[in-house]
């Protein structure tokens, strides 16, 4: 049902609230990993990790064009 009506309206408002949500649950769950650890070495990996899925989505939005 989604599907179908998705071809007769524009859905790029709700892809952009979709990433949105993604970057968010994330980044919701990000920060209380890292506050957990108290190692700069794992507070890094985390955050690079954060960082390349940012960078991947960005990346998807500009291939799709």
């Amino acid at each position: 049902m989604a599907w179908a009506a998705a071809a007769r309206f524009d859905t790029t408002v709700l892809l952009a609230f979709a990433a949105r949500n993604f970057v968010y649950s994330g980044a919701s769950d990000l920060v209380p990993e890292v506050n957990r650890h108290r190692e700069m070495k794992t507070n890094v990996v985390h955050f690079w990790a954060f960082v390349a899925g940012v960078v991947l989505l960005a990346a998807i939005r500009l291939v799709g064009r």
